[in-house]
């Protein structure tokens, strides 16, 4: 065939051509919308991509090959188009320019071709050496030009890439998709996840598909029903989690005009409305399709660990040393034996039984490192439903799940093994209904059974001094704890009432004992778990909402903990708690808190040395506002294992003071943690006010890399007093409402005259935002009413913030007209601002 010179390579012509791709893309996409099928969008998106392109190329020559998902023929409203252009060897530069041409063109109108450019040998020679490569050339299609270097090409694929070097290509993509999970987050029960790829979503199954297609030589993935891999039934649940991920994945496209893959908060509500899941309201809706997504994904998990399995029990990785596995077998009890490696029942039969052996086979898996064999993990999910209420009963099964709980090897691997199973929720049910719970508090990171786990995880890392570091007293006390069996069943007990309504941890408690019950714990024990479970988020609530100079606050704290041993649990509890939370939850400021609170406590008790106190003030900077009384005296220093700048100013005393303070520093982008005003004893009849501040950047860390952005404080708060309506300019560039609006915030506002014996104290929770401290403290002004001290905390979108009071004449805030004034104002100021349009 003669060489195209680059004129003879047609640009899609116009308008005719494009306007039937524009136009079926959006009959398309309007058809999916009503219908929710995602196979006929498929089909009707990759037919009018087709004819674009067969028509773009023309009779120029070009051999266009479609490969990756649209190869597969499952293309998405806004992914790419993955374009494979074969050229013969040798080619001349006129027909590389007419590759440039067609490619410029169809860039020019937006169509987002993906390509490469090669010639047959040198694609097999990147397939041999390249995993993902030869998996996209695993879907190659035919789409236009000369149909003979195609041929050719999927010829030599078949003879010399696929099924040629199995260990490689399996090590390869599973080296990928660890590298992929640890990027989103590695766990299936990502409150926002990411459908393409997370853990357990589509990547996953089409990692499975092109592993099976690879080493077994099978068209398609269907083609895995067999008795060692998977039942017919699992590969129908196989497709089904392939088709609803799909499904989301191409409504998130739609509802957010671009490529998106993360089902975030605010999409979760309309996409369970158009797939038409049912709840009388959106966020009820929003829960019962993640529980879905949640449910397919620890399918998909179940069905990767038999397939994996079960090639790597084929002589696809090396296995272990024979006397290793002559070792462990001797020591396995007779319903056990090693099979390559992993463990396996003895006796399929007596299984059913004897529901003990289930969690021994957990229990000597996690004992000597092993992975369980696929088969025993087909029998167990196939056994499980029909053993029915026994499990839960069984009291030998419930001691292993202690031992299990207890054990030094990595209990949350092995619980999180276990409840990807469903062996968890089998044999404690009320762990159960927690799988695939949603939180919808912009705060947590997970679902609530994942968080759970995570946290077992946080109380090992603890004893093993993991931690040591930000946290040394706790993990002291971890590598001396005596109430184990204690500890860990209430770490796994104490969320285990949430979404049924009320105070989760009051219901919780009760639930906790039965547990603890079943488990084989003494009397005393399941109280002692009850009540951990009860007031697991006590410290935690005092450490952050709470003035720990404030004898009271010690004293009615001490007054509900009253032991040294409950003491030492909850502060374990409490920090493998909050890390389990997310990622960046858990602060030194945080840890700084919890550890005052602890201190002072133990004091308190008898049982420890005095605490320091904070410095009240610092003489020097005094000094230094004494020499000029009209400026404002500024320290800094930072605290890097806190993670905050405190920062120290020296004023004249204006009752506007901090609420300027408050304003200057949100425009500047700081975001006060703790906040205490001291006025100064009055020297030669100038009085002044000592402003003692722990600040953090928007990203919660110090100003340490930054202070030079602190250095106009002084002046500015000056500007502030003196013109006091022009500090909302400053904010106002920072104002908007922070993400995640879908996500519900229970506002309020709460006095209390009890918690202090010198102040009130004024909790107020409202949807965090740049600047909302600012606006609080202007209703306090407005009221007349005196700012002690301040305490701030933030859990995702929830903001905490507490303040002790006192009106002009330095009494509590007792009288209800004021009282109202102050619900209203604070009301009023707390009110989100506008996201701009």
């Amino acid at each position: 065939m003669a060489t195209p010179s680059a004129s003879t390579i047609q640009a899609p012509r116009a308008s005719h051509a494009l306007e039937r791709y524009v136009q079926a893309r959006a009959a398309a996409m309007a058809s999916f919308v009503a219908s929710n099928r995602i196979q006929p969008l498929w089909r009707a998106l990759t037919q009018a991509t087709d004819a674009l392109l067969a028509g773009a190329a023309g009779d120029s020559g070009i051999t266009l090959v479609a490969v990756g998902g649209y190869g597969r023929r499952e293309l998405f409203p806004y992914s790419d188009i993955d374009v494979l252009v074969l050229l013969p060897a040798g080619t001349v530069d006129a027909l590389e320019r007419g590759v440039i041409a067609l490619l410029q063109s169809l860039w020019d109108q937006q169509i987002p071709v993906s390509h490469a450019t090669r010639s047959v040998e040198e694609t097999i020679q990147l397939a041999r050496e390249d995993a993902t490569i030869a998996a996209a050339l695993m879907d190659a299609r035919y789409l236009a030009g000369d149909r003979k270097p195609y041929l050719a090409l999927k010829r030599r694929l078949r003879l010399e890439v696929f099924g040629q070097q199995p260990r490689q290509f399996v090590e390869a993509k599973l080296a990928e998709r660890e590298t992929r999970h640890a990027k989103y987050g590695d766990s299936r029960f990502m409150l926002e996840p990411n459908v393409k790829e997370g853990k357990g979503g589509l990547r996953d199954l089409q990692t499975l598909s092109w592993l099976t297609r690879y080493c077994y030589g099978t068209a398609k993935a269907q083609d895995v029903i067999r008795d060692d891999m998977l039942s017919a039934r699992e590969w129908r649940t196989f497709r089904q989690a392939y088709l609803f991920f799909a499904t989301l994945r191409a409504h998130l496209h739609i509802q957010r005009g671009r490529a998106d893959e993360r089902l975030s908060f605010d999409l979760q509500p309309s996409i369970a409305t158009a797939l038409k899941f049912r709840g009388r309201t959106p966020q009820l809706r929003a829960e019962r399709l993640m529980l879905r997504y949640f449910q397919f994904t620890r399918a998909v998990g179940n069905m990767t660990r038999v397939l994996c399995a079960t090639l790597e029990e084929q002589q696809l990785r090396a296995q272990p040393a024979p006397f290793v596995q002559e070792h462990v077998a001797r020591e396995l009890p007779a319903y056990l034996h090693v099979v390559h490696g992993r463990l396996h029942f003895t006796d399929a039969a007596d299984l059913e039984h004897t529901p003990a052996h289930l969690l021994g086979l957990f229990a000597a898996a996690q004992q000597y490192g092993l992975d369980i064999h696929p088969r025993a993990q087909l029998m167990i999910s196939r056994i499980l439903p029909r053993m029915g209420r026994a499990l839960p009963l069984d009291g030998e099964s419930n001691r292993a799940l202690l031992g299990i709980l207890l054990s030094p090897n990595a209990p949350e691997v092995t619980l999180r093994r276990m409840n990807e199973m469903g062996v968890l929720a089998a044999i404690v049910p009320e762990f159960g209904k927690l799988t695939g719970q949603m939180q919808y508090d912009g705060y947590h990171t997970y679902t609530v059974d994942e968080h759970i786990l995570m946290a077992i995880g946080n109380l090992r890392q603890l004893e093993q001094g993991v931690w040591e570091k930000p946290f040394p007293i706790a993990s002291a006390l971890a590598a001396e704890a005596r109430d184990r069996a204690v500890l860990y069943t209430a770490m796994l007990c104490h969320d285990i009432a949430k979404g049924t309504g009320g105070m989760h941890a009051d219901k919780g408690a009760e639930l906790a004992q039965h547990v603890a019950w079943r488990l084989g714990l003494q009397a005393e024990e399941a109280a002692l778990v009850g009540w951990l479970v009860r007031h697991h988020a006590l410290l935690s609530d005092v450490a952050f909402k709470r003035d720990l100079d404030d004898p009271k606050t010690i004293a009615d704290f001490v007054a509900v903990v009253q032991s040294p041993e409950r003491l030492r649990l909850l502060l374990l509890i409490t920090v493998a708690d909050i890390k389990a939370v997310g990622p960046s939850i858990f602060n030194g400021w945080k840890a700084a808190l919890m550890r005052a609170l602890y201190q002072r406590a133990v004091a308190a008790m008898g049982v420890g040395g005095p605490y320091p106190q904070d410095m009240l003030h610092d003489e020097a900077l005094v000094a230094q506002w004494m020499a000029q009384p009209q400026s404002i005296a500024m320290h800094l220093s930072h605290d890097t294992f806190e993670a905050v700048t405190l920062l120290t100013l020296c004023a004249a005393s204006s009752p506007r003071l901090f609420t300027v303070v408050a304003g200057v520093l949100a425009g500047l982008g700081a975001n006060i943690v703790s906040a205490r005003l001291r006025p100064l004893p009055e020297d030669a009849g100038m009085a002044a006010t000592l402003v003692q501040l722990r600040i953090q950047n928007l990203h919660g860390e110090s100003f340490v890399d930054d202070a030079r952005r602190l250095a106009a404080l002084p002046q500015r708060i000056a500007e502030g007093l003196r013109a006091p309506d022009t500090l909302g300019e400053g904010i106002a560039e920072r104002r908007v409402v922070a993400r995640v609006q879908a996500v519900p915030v229970r506002s309020g506002v709460f006095i209390d005259n009890q918690a202090s014996s010198t102040a009130s104290v004024v909790e107020v929770n409202a949807r965090d935002r740049v600047g909302l401290l600012h606006d609080m403290l202007r209703a306090f002004d407005a009221c007349q009413l005196t700012v002690l001290t301040a305490h701030i905390a933030t859990y995702g979108q929830l903001a905490v913030d507490v303040f002790y009071v006192k009106d002009a004449y330095g009494h509590k805030l007792t009288h209800g007209a004021k009282q109202a004034q102050l619900q209203q104002l604070l009301t009023h100021a707390i009110e989100p601002t506008k996201e701009p349009s």
